[in-house]
């Protein structure tokens, strides 16, 4: 367990009389003494999260001291020693390399987001579980017993269980990418809700051992971003030992009306992988086979024998 410790700040008694009311009023004071709290978190909004461990920021209601960071391991939570006051809280797991942080130091702004790739794609965010709660008083009790603040963490993350069925020419694959695009780009975690920004997540896709015709895999990412007409694609790429190919389908009413917000099924049927004089569409609107395209993208080496 670690945390920064801000700056102690005393508040004074401060006295003040009114000659024309005769009268006179002594407001409260009191140190901010070190108090213990017991950070509980309850699963259940999540209950096969199984996170390495999780971080808890503590804003200080006054926005004049400093923010506190504990990091606790695993996902039971666990004791804390801060400075009695007044807080909002936030708290995440720790564990997704693929995300980064903005607006760090406002409580109700504060966001996670996908990190760059290359200039196309940005990578795959891992399962995000956050909490917050709002202004918490934490006081010494009188038997001197830790205060207990439970926080209910909840998926702010989606997996995308992406399959093609029925593909012809899997035997011709050198490489194969599925790129979502037009994801939402962060999240909220107070809010918890989407920012208007898109991004485009990529993916390995693998021939499945069970079905040397069908193509699959899980990419994970924020779900449809926070604008009034999302338009979200699903792009398969190749590469054969005589080219890069693609095709773009549009899955936005998959995505948009999944039974489980959280955990999305995509299928695709029927795909034919193009053999070396396979006439490709260089426009790349024709919605049958695959076209020739899209340079530049980074595609991940998966060698199939």
């Amino acid at each position: 367990m670690k945390y920064k410790i801000p700056l102690i700040i005393v508040i004074s008694a401060v006295w003040a009389g009114s000659i024309l009311s005769s009268c006179s009023q002594k407001d409260l004071a009191y140190d901010r003494d070190p108090v213990k709290v017991m950070v509980d978190f309850d699963w259940i909004n999540a209950i096969n999260a199984h996170p390495e461990g999780m971080t808890v920021l503590f804003f200080p209601a006054d926005e004049n001291s400093k923010i506190w960071r504990f990091d606790i391991s695993g996902r039971n939570g666990g004791e804390i020693e801060i400075l009695s006051g007044i807080y909002n809280v936030i708290a995440f797991n720790n564990d997704l390399p693929g995300v980064e942080f903005s607006n760090t130091d406002t409580f109700d702004r504060f966001s996670a987001n996908t990190r760059n790739l290359n200039d196309s794609v940005t990578s795959q965010t891992g399962m995000l579980y956050a909490a917050s709660l709002t202004a918490q008083a934490l006081f010494n009790a009188g038997d001197k017993k830790a205060l207990t603040i439970s926080m209910s963490p909840d998926s702010l993350a989606t997996d995308y269980h992406i399959r093609l069925d029925s593909i012809s020419g899997t035997q011709r694959i050198k490489t194969a990418t599925a790129i979502l695009k037009g994801l939402a780009r962060g999240v909220c975690l107070q809010l918890k809700c989407n920012s208007e920004q898109t991004c485009c997540v990529s993916a390995p896709l693998h021939i499945d051992p069970l079905c040397h015709t069908c193509l699959e895999t899980v990419a994970t990412g924020f779900g449809n971003p926070d604008i009034t007409d999302p338009k979200i694609s699903l792009e398969i790429i190749v590469t054969t030992s005589h080219g890069k190919y693609s095709k773009t389908f549009d899955v936005t009413d998959q995505i948009m009306n999944s039974k489980y917000p959280k955990d999305v099924y995509l299928n695709i049927k029927g795909l034919d992988i193009p053999a070396a004089d396979t006439p490709t569409n260089p426009d790349g609107k024709d919605d049958v086979g695959i076209s020739v395209g899209v340079d530049g993208w980074q595609l991940i080496e998966i060698i199939y024998s």
